[in-house]
């Protein structure tokens, strides 16, 4: 079993080697800024902030939620360019798509924020943003539904709407 274990994972650090310069350029163009390899998160803290994150979200503990259909959407981006604008300086992790091979991306928030539908199309998923340790995060949906399109907003922490009067 553990070489198993052992080949799986070189066969996703190999898929993320691929597909990590692709990503990169595309989320550079996205943010409107230089992503480096620097930026790169580690597969295991990935894992780690990924259950984190995910666990938050369905405990629902000072978690805020905003829904609404598609129509409201451009008001809840506008709202979270404003979020990136007052939080200036905080650093996210960006989790994604292609994150247990090829790691997530540390990003500056309001880079996200202020470029987050581009942002959301690079991910191929549900925009996440989390700080360390998940004491902050954001997770924007959208859903495609028979009655209509509609988004939902979680935040919680520094970036849970509302609590600094935006």
């Amino acid at each position: 079993m553990l070489a198993s274990d052992g080949m799986q994972r070189l066969a996703a650090e190999n898929k993320g080697r691929r597909v990590w310069p692709s990503f990169r350029r595309a989320l550079s163009v996205a943010l409107d800024m230089e992503v480096r390899d620097e930026d790169r998160v580690s597969i295991d803290e990935t894992a780690a902030l990924r259950t984190l994150f995910e666990a938050r979200l369905r405990s629902g503990r000072d978690v805020a939620l905003e829904q609404g259909p598609r129509a409201t959407l451009p008001a809840i981006l506008e709202h979270l360019r404003t979020v990136g604008i007052r939080r200036h300086g905080l650093v996210v992790v960006l989790l994604h798509a292609n994150d247990a091979t090829t790691g997530a991306v540390r990003v500056p928030l309001n880079a996200v924020l202020a470029n987050a539908l581009r942002t959301w199309a690079v991910v191929e998923r549900d925009l996440c943003l989390v700080t360390d340790r998940a004491v902050d995060g954001l997770c924007l949906e959208f859903s495609h539904l028979p009655h209509g399109d509609s988004y939902e907003l979680h935040t919680w922490g520094a970036l849970r709407l509302g609590d600094d009067g935006s």
